[in-house]
């Protein structure tokens, strides 16, 4: 059975690497409309885990250090970190397992990814290559299980995500480049080249 998500570590963690300067606890608290005590719990894990300096003073403050925003640059999510003050290994989400197989690879077709990317499911494979054909990350010859791909937009380690909107009853969706921040909105059909031959002059 899974444990239930800590409801203090994510907003936590994205207020304190938005923050201009160093916050109070009761700040922090206040911020993200938690107990003192909860955050005091999680700044004590990330302080013993050498992610959060304490700065001296009254009131004292607290800041990430900059090493520790790095680490988890490419997905905005605290690392994983347990009583001890020990950091646990972050597994990596399917996309991002995609993503980095693409990068390495760079010329693949459907089979050859999922066994490269075992337990990656077929539903987000198809998704993940139908929206980066359209917004033009990759090529493709041929359709099916023998189409293959190329990659020929690669603009770093962080993976495109796709992202859902509705508006006046119309459902839009957007690739959204992590290392750019480029959005791209998903069309029906990526454009291509036509296939049909001009006609022949003098015909009007």
């Amino acid at each position: 059975m899974r444990a239930a998500p800590n409801p203090v570590q994510q907003p936590l963690w994205r207020l304190m690497t938005r923050a201009a300067r160093p916050m109070t606890s009761d700040e922090l608290a206040a911020a993200i409309r938690v107990t003192r005590q909860a955050v005091h719990v999680r700044l004590l894990f990330w302080r013993r885990a050498g992610l959060v300096e304490r700065i001296m003073g009254r009131p004292m403050r607290y800041a990430l250090k900059p090493e520790a925003i790095a680490a988890a640059a490419n997905t905005n999510t605290p690392p994983q970190v347990g009583k001890q003050g020990r950091l646990k290994p972050r597994r990596r989400t399917q996309t991002e397992r995609l993503w980095r197989f693409m990068r390495i690879v760079k010329r693949f077709d459907r089979p050859t990814l999922m066994l490269g990317c075992e337990g990656v499911g077929r539903r987000t494979t198809d998704e993940f290559l139908l929206a980066l054909f359209r917004a033009g990350y990759l090529t493709r010859e041929g359709t099916g299980q023998i189409a293959r791909y190329r990659l020929v937009r690669d603009t770093g380690p962080k993976p495109p995500r796709i992202t859902r909107s509705e508006r006046d009853g119309t459902a839009r969706r957007w690739l959204i480049d992590g290392n750019t921040g480029k959005k791209i909105e998903l069309i029906a059909s990526h454009a291509r080249p036509s296939r049909r031959r001009p006609r022949a002059g003098g015909e009007g």
